[in-house]
């Protein structure tokens, strides 16, 4: 019925969404994170939101966290 084929619309849209973002963390982490895990403008800003939303790899959240943290205490920030 109409019930069951909302759902199916509802889980294709999810599953189309969840493409999208795995595609744009993959654009992202290829253009802006160093294998280091550095993020390359090393602006606290790019940090934030890198971590934040989770573009950078969970391998190297630890180490951009880090340079967060530097970047933060060289400006008494």
């Amino acid at each position: 019925g109409a019930i069951g084929g909302q759902a199916a619309l509802q889980a294709d849209d999810a599953a189309r969404w969840r493409r999208l973002q795995a595609d744009v963390t993959v654009a992202f982490q290829n253009r802006f994170v160093t294998p280091e895990g550095l993020v390359v403008s090393g602006t606290q800003t790019a940090y934030v939101l890198a971590l934040h939303f989770r573009l950078v790899p969970d391998a190297r959240r630890a180490r951009a966290a880090a340079e967060l943290v530097r970047a933060i205490t060289a400006r008494n920030d």
